[in-house]
């Protein structure tokens, strides 16, 4: 029988919305820099002018876990879909 892997809730969620912005970063770049950008199961949803807006319509809309939120042109500052993750744990999901 094969090793049991605890899944890390939020992990897929974060996973498929990271590639989902990904696919879409060159044209968001081009078209809404500085914007916030909203996706949930792997799909852009909205975007915002602000930071706040977002985050509240991404709880508000999708609840905790099941978002993430990329300001469009700069470096994720919080994937609003997972809590921070141990080495320890990725490691044990063989994810490390």
């Amino acid at each position: 029988m094969g090793e049991s892997i605890r899944k890390i809730p939020g992990l897929a969620e974060l996973i498929r919305n990271q590639n989902a912005y990904e696919r879409h970063r060159s044209s968001l770049e081009r078209n809404h820099s500085g914007k916030f950008a909203l996706f949930s199961d792997g799909e852009l949803k909205e975007l915002f002018k602000n930071e706040e807006e977002a985050y509240r319509s991404g709880y508000a809309d999708y609840g905790e876990g099941n978002f993430f939120l990329h300001e469009i042109g700069a470096s994720p500052k919080s994937c609003g879909s997972a809590r921070p993750y141990t080495l320890k744990e990725m490691q044990e999901d063989g994810l490390a």
